[in-house]
């Protein structure tokens, strides 16, 4: 989900760019009837496709945003702590508009399939809501995962570099591991040390950094417990 900051939700139409970049988007979000947040994993990190949303406390709406993800029809549907603030989730929680958050491509790659995946999965969505005609697919979907303890969702704070370097992983995208497992290495720049880390749990790696890392700043790895698609 994306970040902007607690301090700086709703915004400000009279603040800093970053403010007024933060009010635009609050009243876009309450304008709304439905909300979809589009994004990838960036440059810095590889990540499996998924769609997800906050564990709502309203039913109705938490029902609504389980369905929204599973029609976007990518392999994981994950539902996250929704209690996390400054994201854009978390305004559209408050203002009651059903939204979920799509992750999908990372590591600094244009890649034009996974643009059609996301443009497929906002017309399936879209025949979900009743905007367009034509059945729902969702025979992509994987995984569906509910996780409601704090910070998850919240994956850069999950399993920080213990030091500076260059992270070789020793796994791919998605593989399972178990709890302990070497997961990859994390090198200094002369190649002089190579520090293990394992993994913190079993599960599936969902999320891989793919740039050289700074220390206590981004994870090693996210493990995502099984949980096969219902």
């Amino acid at each position: 989900m994306k970040r902007i900051s607690p301090a700086l939700v709703p915004g400000r139409d009279d603040g800093t760019i970053t403010e007024q970049i933060a009010a635009a988007l609050s009243q876009l979000i309450h304008s709304a009837d439905y909300y979809i947040d589009l994004h990838t994993a960036g440059t810095v990190f590889q990540m499996m496709s998924l769609a997800g949303y906050s564990m709502h406390t309203d039913p109705k709406i938490l029902d609504r945003q389980r369905q929204m993800a599973r029609a976007f029809n990518l392999p994981v549907v994950w539902g996250t702590n929704g209690r996390l603030q400054g994201r854009s989730l978390s305004i559209a929680r408050d203002a009651n508009v059903p939204a979920i958050y799509v992750e999908n491509g990372g590591g600094g790659i244009c890649d034009p399939a996974r643009v059609e995946q996301n443009v497929q999965g906002c017309l399936n969505v879209a025949r979900l809501l009743g905007l367009l005609d034509g059945p729902v697919s969702t025979s992509d979907i994987r995984y569906f995962v509910e996780d409601d303890c704090d910070q998850s969702g919240h994956l850069q704070v999950q399993s920080q570099a213990p030091v500076a370097g260059y992270f070789q992983p020793d796994i791919v995208l998605g593989q399972v591991v178990q709890r302990g497992q070497t997961i990859g290495h994390i090198l200094d720049p002369l190649g002089d040390q190579s520090i293990p880390i394992p993994a913190y749990d079993t599960g599936h790696c969902p999320l891989s950094p793919h740039l050289p890392q700074r220390p206590a700043r981004r994870p090693a790895s996210r493990s995502l417990a099984h949980h096969r698609a219902g």
